[in-house]
């Protein structure tokens, strides 16, 4: 579609709202009849707005006639509606930013299932980013590096050492609540590299307030039961094991190597050593409809890992899908049944939602929702999304926010490796100085 935007400003207001119905461009054209200024919008007719909230409700209303849809999220285009659930009423959600009913439910259950949870301003979260994977698969976008084409992973793993040894004695002065490694996929590393960060961690970090230690054990094809057994040495209680689907064709698809029947034997094992165990889905992959989908989740039925994340496919820059936009249109319909499906088979097995978060260019404006089993609430996952407590993150990529004296604070290291390596002591500096400042107003 065609818009004379006359106030630059406006223009990420319809951009969010007309990427809810389609996932092609806007063109800024100033030929075109379709008029947005500073306070008026022209479009089937002349409209008044005060605020960009009452622009992006007329664009919504607009957009949803035109395309004979609406979106279960309304206008909500941000990543986090739970904080918007915690501000609001119920009924101004619903008449402000046209959230259905269904989605205020999802709402209501999560902030039930987090009231449980104790704020402790000394609490720390820590995040430690291992950014290697084997392959790429087609739909990821994450800053990923390929170490079967050039390996890097020794001279990362010493560049993290030493900012975890740059850091550890401000860190330690706080009260470390969870460890989270995640990626790419860690357990890329081989094990005596395993061995190395874990052993260092636990000699160098002050580890008697965890309440839990999660690792990305995300592939299959990484994985094997000396690396079960290495984590659990070290205290990692938690980890994921992803099969995204348990369909062989999508795996193909997705170019992503998979043994279903090795993932699900490496479950077992994993289960039998006391891990509690968290399974990611995903929603929206090519070629899968209901049949498909209904198949992935009879597996994960026998399975019942305390954990279940179930994910709807975000095109962003840096996939290989995200020519395929233009096509998803009409895809709509499937991805909201099956969605509808998904929670459907998490009510009847027992499982609750905890924590939910959404991203930008997510298939049909929808979200990603975590399921836990009674009592497995990942303290982690809920801190990160509802950023009720501070998050330190350690390795390339990883974001920082720390949370001193009511403000947030966000810090972001370099997004790439070499990047990072050479910047290795101003990151350190940067964290620190912050860390201190928190301590202060503590």
């Amino acid at each position: 579609m065609r818009f004379n935007v006359v106030d630059d400003k406006l223009k990420k207001d319809l951009h969010d709202i007309y990427r809810i119905f389609r996932h092609d461009d806007i063109v800024y054209d100033s030929s075109s009849n379709l008029i947005i200024t500073e306070d008026k919008a022209i479009l089937d007719k002349e409209y008044s707005f005060n605020s960009r909230i009452e622009l992006k409700e007329v664009l919504y209303r607009y957009f949803t006639e035109q395309f004979n849809q609406i979106s279960p999220w309304g206008i909500i285009t941000g990543t986090k509606p739970q904080k918007l659930y915690s501000r609001f009423s119920e009924e101004y959600l619903k008449n402000t930013y046209f959230i259905s009913d269904e989605k205020l439910k999802i709402l209501s259950t999560i902030n039930q299932m987090q009231k449980d949870i104790t704020i402790d301003k000394n609490a720390i979260h820590l995040y430690i980013n291992i950014p290697f994977c084997p392959t790429r698969c087609s739909y990821c976008s994450f800053p990923t590096i390929i170490y079967t084409k050039k390996d890097r992973r020794q001279q990362y793993l010493e560049a993290l050492i030493n900012e975890i040894s740059g850091i550890k004695d401000t860190l330690n002065q706080f009260k470390i609540k969870t460890i989270y490694i995640g990626g790419g996929t860690p357990s890329s590393f081989e094990n005596n590299q395993l061995i190395t960060l874990l052993g260092y961690i636990k000699e160098n970090l002050k580890l008697d307030e965890i309440k839990e230690f999660t690792f990305e054990a995300g592939r299959e094809d990484t994985l094997d039961i000396e690396k079960l057994r290495i984590l659990r040495e070290y205290g990692v209680d938690r980890i994921s094991i992803n099969p995204q689907t348990f369909n062989d064709k999508t795996i193909e698809l997705i170019e992503r190597k998979q043994d279903k029947d090795r993932l699900i034997d490496i479950y077992y094992q994993a289960k039998e050593m006391g891990f509690i165990i968290n399974m990611d889905l995903i929603i929206g992959l090519m070629g899968e409809g209901v049949d498909e989908v209904n198949h992935t989740l009879s597996i994960i039925q026998k399975l019942r890992p305390q954990n279940l994340t179930i994910h709807t496919l975000s095109l962003k820059k840096g996939s290989k899908l995200v020519d395929r936009n233009a096509s998803l249109n009409d895809e709509r319909n499937k991805i909201e049944t099956i969605i509808e499906l998904t929670q459907q088979f998490a009510n009847v097995n027992s499982y609750l939602p905890y924590y939910l978060y959404r991203q930008k260019e997510i298939l049909g404006n929808f979200e990603n929702i975590g399921f836990t089993l009674d009592g497995y609430k990942c303290l982690y996952n809920i801190a990160i999304n509802e950023e009720t407590e501070s998050v330190l993150g350690l390795g390339m990529t990883s974001n920082s926010k720390i949370i001193s004296d009511g403000k947030m604070i966000k810090y972001r290291n370099y997004k790439n490796m070499d990047g990072y390596i050479e910047n290795l002591l101003s990151q350190i500096n940067d964290k620190k100085h912050i860390l201190e400042d928190c301590l202060e107003n503590l």
